[in-house]
């Protein structure tokens, strides 16, 4: 099915109206975009298997190319082109993309961690039970805390006590105040480039972004 949905985006973007230039520009985008995207769920699978060595800057940039780069900086990059913005603005917009997408997965992993699943409905502590190696875990492994961490993380019998147990030394270990203050860097990071690239051109377009950052930020679900 997947396949299938990934070929008819291509025809959708190959038939669409568009003076030429922009439709190749899109053509290019997603091509992009698709390899990103693959290239970053075979480094999810590589971390978590052990095939891939796991550190933060490894399981970051993984979640920048198997969650940003299709959840935020496409559709942005793909509306600046649709909308014939100037060049700064599609190179703005991919920043901002980047940013968001990252923060929005770093808050998906402290939802599967700490979170409510009654709420944002996932698999309870799911991302443990799978050995996945977000940089939540990344940040865990260099402490004195991991490991009484690892002895059950990635079990195929992993619990509900085992996921409450390993919250709460994320917790001592200071991973989750980590993580979260990435987030809270990174949407630093979207304001700062609104309020310096976009804002005195674009009005509009800036409200717009920081709404949208504004929708995300603490988001429970």
């Amino acid at each position: 099915m997947g396949d299938q949905m990934l070929s008819a985006a291509h025809q959708v973007f190959a038939r669409a109206d568009l003076p030429q230039d922009s439709r190749l520009r899109l053509l290019d985008l997603l091509d992009h975009t698709v390899t990103e995207s693959c290239v970053g769920e075979m480094k999810d699978v590589g971390l978590s298997d052990g095939i891939l060595a796991s550190g933060l800057a490894e399981a970051l940039e993984t979640t920048r190319l198997k969650t940003a780069t299709y959840t935020f900086e496409f559709p942005l990059r793909a509306a600046a082109i649709l909308a014939d913005a100037p060049p700064y603005v599609e190179r703005s917009l991919s920043r901002v993309g980047r940013d968001l997408g990252v923060a929005f997965q770093l808050q998906d992993d402290l939802l599967s961690a700490f979170g409510d699943h009654t709420v944002h409905g996932k698999d309870a502590y799911s991302d443990f039970r799978e050995g996945k190696q977000t940089p939540l875990i990344a940040f865990a492994r260099d402490t004195p805390q991991w490991p009484d961490i690892g002895t059950r993380f990635g079990a195929a019998d992993f619990n509900f006590q085992d996921g409450t147990r390993t919250s709460a030394l994320l917790r001592e270990c200071g991973a989750e105040e980590f993580v979260r203050g990435m987030i809270g860097e990174l949407f630093g990071h979207v304001t700062t480039i609104v309020s310096t690239h976009i804002v005195k051109t674009h009005p509009h377009l800036a409200r717009c972004v920081m709404d949208l950052a504004g929708s995300l930020e603490g988001r429970a679900s």
